[in-house]
């Protein structure tokens, strides 16, 4: 730490670091995107099986207990208001 000090103090930039972080910024990038294509691929197919109203009232509920646990009472007040 001291030495990054240093470097700093007189103008001097280690840029190998931010080659590393822009790296693996990129190959993750790469990698999130094969995996979405694959995945909405998947997903495109199974959601003509889908019967909406049964997800739309799971989404609901899901909400709705989310709401009660992370806010209690006050939440689910706010939500049905």
């Amino acid at each position: 730490m001291l030495y990054c000090r240093n470097l700093a103090a007189h103008g001097q930039h280690n840029i190998g670091h931010s080659d590393n972080l822009l790296a693996a910024a990129l190959v993750s990038g790469a990698i999130a995107v094969v995996a979405v294509l694959k995945i909405a691929k998947i997903f495109s197919r199974m959601i003509t099986k889908v019967d909406y109203k049964k997800m739309v009232i799971a989404v609901i509920a899901f909400i709705t207990i989310m709401v009660i646990i992370l806010s209690g009472p006050l939440g689910l007040l706010v939500l049905l208001c």
